[in-house]
Order: structure tokens, then sequence, then C-alpha cells
């Protein structure tokens, strides 16, 4: 099996073929190993888009070779490891979804479930999706502000549910601000898509 080092090489590389033979030949333990190789790729990836070294071009292209070699890994496999699951969507009536794909893409790289609802969603949606698909973390967005009022009565419908301590809410978008998430009471406030992951990953103790 390659390291870590020759790894990074060759995703950097797009040797994705060599990279499939290689996988497909491996036990399931192996494959586990592969799993982490990317985690740790993508954790490096943020970094570097965090301190301008790469751009958000190459970010969704590095990302979406993560993806294609998960495939390699098989879902089953990927099932049993996943790092959490996640519902995303866009508030109603808001049909923007540019940051919200983001987001879902760098989740799923990370080997995260990610529901993805789509836009102009329903806040009885978000709160059946969450409890059927026993959610770990429930993610809005929304980019104008008359919208971005809509996530107020999303939260409370979890609370009338009863079931608002199950859920980690995490908001995002381009009006949403800090003061606002605290205003709303939700657990997590993110200001970008890297910074969406990296906190869902402490939350959910997540780190390699």
């Amino acid at each position: 099996m390659i390291t870590y080092k020759k790894f990074e090489a060759e995703v950097k590389l797009n040797y994705l073929n060599e990279l499939r033979k290689e996988i497909v030949s491996l036990s399931k333990t192996e494959k586990i190993l592969y799993i982490k190789y990317i985690q740790r790729f993508v954790e490096r990836l943020c970094i570097a888009y965090e301190k301008q070294k790469i751009f958000l071009p190459e970010l969704i292209m590095y990302i979406n070779r993560c993806l294609m070699i998960y495939s390699y890994i098989g879902s089953d496999i990927l099932d049993e490891n996943k790092e959490g699951t996640v519902i995303i969507g866009t508030v109603k009536n808001d049909i923007h979804d540019i940051g919200k794909n983001i987001v879902v893409m760098l989740f799923r790289s990370y080997n995260y479930k990610v529901i993805d609802l789509g836009v102009d969603v329903d806040k009885e949606i978000f709160v059946t999706s969450a409890i059927e698909h026993n959610a770990d973390i429930v993610c809005l967005s929304a980019m104008l502000i008359n919208t971005m009022n809509y996530m107020d009565d999303i939260v409370k419908r979890f609370v009338e549910k009863g079931v608002r301590s199950k859920y980690r809410i995490m908001v995002g978008g381009a009006c949403v601000t800090e003061t606002f998430a605290k205003q709303i009471g939700v657990d997590i406030y993110t200001k970008s898509a890297v910074e969406a992951l990296k906190v869902a990953n402490k939350y959910m103790g997540n780190s390699n």
C-alpha cells in the first residue's frame, strides 16, 4: 500500500486510474486507511485555501477528485465509517445554492453522509428529515435578509416538536451574522464552507 505522501502526489497529478487499480485490490482494513488519507488531504486543502495558497477553482477540482476516489472504496465501507450525518438546505423562499453546494461537497469529501434538501425548503421538511435520517447536524443556508429571518422559524419548529436538543444547528450565508445566530439560538455560525467543515469536525470529534 502506498504512503500518504505518494497518495497526495497522485491526487494532485490526477493519477486517478493508478489509484483505482491500487484501491480495488486492497483489503477492507486497507481501504479504510484510504478514507483517512482522503480526510487528511481535505484538511490540508482547507488550510491551504484559508492561507490563499489555493483558490476556489482548485479547491473544487481537488474535492471532486476525492469524491471520485471514494467511489473506488465502496459504499458499504464508506457507510460503516461515516463521520456523521448532515441535513442541509437553503431556507424557504430562497433559491440560492452555490455556497450550499460547496458545503455539501466538502462534507462529502470528509465522508459525512449528506442529505441535501435543495432550495426553498420549508421548516417542516428540515425537522422531518432530521428525525428520519437521525442527523447529527442540520445546516441552514440563506443569502437574503428577508429569507434569513425564516431560520428563526425553523429553530422554533424544532423546539415545538420537542427535538431541538437532539441536533446541532448550523447557519451560514452572505447575510447571516454571528449576532443573528446567537439571537435565534443556534449552535454553530460559520462564515465559509471551509469553516463549516472545520467546526463540524470539532463538534463531532473528527480530525486526522
